[in-house]
């Protein structure tokens, strides 16, 4: 059943006429109107997070030259970290010497582009500690591979050195999670039938 509505945002009525779920002419909207709210929300959510994903190598980038060149002085910083916590750039100072290690490793090409891009934000910050202690090369491509394939909090659990344990079937589950209590492990859910197990 079509619906009558009255939509003040533009860019949601722009969005409503290119997926074809507002008859422009007579202000209808096809789908429930919430429906298509909350289609549109996640949509722009993935859209911005895209954004952000695509733009955190050039940000590092800039702001490992930001750091080597000097360029905070230039601005009127008395500091590198006064610079991230000026009102324009606005970065915590872990995000921001984070990013700033990660744009000096894409400079001397400890990582490489296209893989940090794979990777993602959060697991290359989980990841810098190791990339900028260990030496040996191939360790630290062991460890970028490793985390192309793992979500962070396993990624997490293995730089910090933690044993991860799985189970997975239709076993006796209530019983499996007492004992694990009992001895004292904490218990995650992954998904619907399988369990990250971490002693504590």
């Amino acid at each position: 059943m079509n619906e009558l509505v009255a939509i003040n945002n533009e860019p949601f009525r722009k969005w409503l006429g290119e997926k074809g779920y507002l008859q422009l002419d007579t202000g209808e909207i096809t789908v429930p109107l919430r429906s298509a709210q909350a289609l549109w929300y996640q949509e722009d959510i993935m859209i911005r997070k895209s954004a952000i994903e695509e733009n955190f190598i050039e940000i590092a980038k800039d702001l490992w030259c930001v750091y080597k060149e000097g360029y905070w002085a230039e601005l009127g910083y008395d500091n590198y970290t006064m610079f991230l916590s000026g009102p324009d750039v606005d970065l915590s100072k872990s995000v921001g010497y984070a990013l700033k290690t990660m744009g000096s490793m894409l400079e001397d090409g400890t990582i490489d582009e296209i893989q940090a891009l794979s990777i993602g934000t959060s697991k290359m910050q989980t990841l810098l500690p190791i990339l900028t202690n260990e030496e040996d090369e191939a360790v630290k491509q062991e460890w970028l591979d490793r985390a192309e394939v793992l979500n962070n909090l396993d990624l997490m659990d293995e730089v910090a050195g933690k044993e991860i344990n799985r189970y997975s079937g239709s076993g006796l589950l209530e019983e499996l999670l007492d004992e694990l209590r009992i001895e004292s492990k904490e218990v995650f859910w992954n998904e619907r039938v399988h369990l990250r197990i971490r002693t504590v």
